[in-house]
């Protein structure tokens, strides 16, 4: 019981506390079942969707390599393959810094941030930063759950299951 209700936390089980119960052994009821069955099923669903999808190469990238390489690109710099992160943003914020001297003065205002982050603080950003993708990425999958799951309720009605026939 304790690794389907790690899997339910993990797949962001959409029902209140139902995780937890399932962990305790306190779902004795069928509904509570159905519901269990219900979304795993829907979430295989979702799963073979997905993988049913051939993968393109921007998808196989790593999407943080990718948005370098477009920065990388926009900015007209070279490759940035073989130089480490700071070498990296170093070249980009002198770039940047070149194109903003270009602009009139009135074009861009102050930063809202003015200091630089040391080492530390760049990594509880990325904490931060992983923390809100996965959060999010659990709302996006949920949202896709629930379209779908509204998309086969039209399905349940009594016109559609008479077209069907």
């Amino acid at each position: 019981m304790l690794d389907a209700s790690r899997l339910l936390k993990d797949l962001c089980c959409p029902y209140e506390g139902l995780a937890s119960r399932l962990a305790n052994g306190d779902v004795k009821d069928t509904k509570e079942h159905l519901k269990i069955i219900l979304f795993l099923a829907s979430e295989l669903q979702a799963a073979e969707i997905v993988a049913s999808k051939p993968a393109t190469d921007a998808e196989e990238l790593d999407a943080s390599l990718q948005d370098l390489r477009v920065i990388y690109e926009t900015l007209k710099l070279p490759d940035p393959a073989g130089r480490d992160a700071r070498d990296t943003f170093t070249a980009v914020q002198q770039q940047v810094d070149v194109l903003l001297k270009q602009l009139p003065e009135t074009h861009v205002g102050d930063p809202a941030f003015k200091s630089s982050l040391h080492s530390e603080q760049w990594r509880e950003l990325e904490k931060i930063n992983s923390v809100l993708s996965a959060e999010y990425e659990c709302r996006r999958r949920m949202l896709i759950k629930r379209l779908d799951v509204t998309i086969q309720s039209f399905s349940w009605s009594d016109r559609a299951k008479a077209r069907e026939n």
